[in-house]
């Protein structure tokens, strides 16, 4: 599309095209377009992992430099094969060893029509000895709460790989994400899932309990910080007792205080597996 740029002289005005290769100002404006990758010997054209189309370009070259014009003109005839208006490409592609990107513009706004180029932010090359400055990147993209998160290995990697590049970069943040205290301590590692049990329908209400222990909560005057809850599985009566702490004598004798000496025995009932309420790893107790 063409844009109108007023001259200082009044009266006149002239028409500039848009480059069809420009800067891409943020990577997310552009991640989602396929992936142009141009070697000295081949051109492909990606989307992700998959490859949409490929073609040879060692037969552009002549005295060792790249045939610029007819590359193009090849390249926008397998773009428009494939319906692509605009593609994304890295500055570290190994073709800019060869020429420079001043020229692939110059060039590329000449002979393209219809297909459009963004050449991604330039990467920072760190030297991968220099551990400070590493340090000090993975805290920004990792550790910084905005800029970061705390996100995993993969994630962590992405955002750094847009600005960022050193030798053993995945080793390094691999290693970095993994010994992270935040991240370990967030991490759930096991999960405390009771084996599927199957009940039977009691017939009498208190016949049958699901009991629990909430907590801890806010401590109240009287200095409790728990508490037990006992259902009645058939009517869904719900007794909440407050207790100071989760102890298995506490919530027994919440139980029988709040429940038994009221309702009477139950027959059965029914726990997670928290520790004050396991006997040899058993969920469900018979009296």
């Amino acid at each position: 599309m063409a844009k109108s740029k007023i001259c200082n002289r009044p009266g006149l005005v002239t028409i500039t095209e848009e480059p069809k290769i420009y800067d891409a100002l943020n990577y997310n404006d552009v991640k989602k377009c396929v992936k142009l990758n141009l070697s000295t010997d081949e051109c492909y054209i990606k989307h992700g992992k998959i490859i949409l189309a490929h073609f040879k370009v060692n037969d552009l070259f002549a005295n060792k430099k790249l045939d610029l014009s007819q590359f193009f003109l090849r390249l926008e005839k397998e773009a428009s094969k494939l319906n692509i208006s605009l593609m994304q490409m890295s500055p570290r592609e190994k073709i800019f060893e060869k020429i420079f990107t001043s020229e692939f513009k110059n060039m590329g706004n000449k002979y393209l029509k219809n297909l459009k180029i963004a050449l991604l932010p330039r990467v920072t090359i760190i030297d991968g000895k220099n551990q400070i400055e590493i340090n000090k990147i993975l805290k920004k993209f990792h550790d910084n709460p905005i800029t970061g998160g705390h996100t995993g290995i993969t994630r962590t990697l992405s955002k750094v790989k847009k600005y960022y590049f050193w030798k053993g970069m995945t080793k390094h943040i691999t290693k970095y994400v993994k010994a992270c205290e935040n991240c370990q301590i967030s991490k759930i590692t096991k999960h405390n899932k009771p084996p599927a049990i199957i009940t039977p329908t009691p017939i009498s209400a208190f016949e049958i309990v699901l009991v629990d222990t909430v907590g801890p909560l806010p401590k109240t005057e009287n200095g409790n910080e728990y508490a037990v809850t006992i259902i009645c599985d058939l009517s869904k009566y719900l007794i909440t007792v407050p207790i100071p702490n989760k102890n298995a004598k506490t919530v027994a004798k919440a139980i029988i205080d709040s429940c038994i000496l009221v309702y009477g025995p139950m027959k059965k009932f029914i726990s997670d597996l928290g520790t004050e309420y396991t006997v040899r790893h058993k969920i469900l107790i018979t009296f």
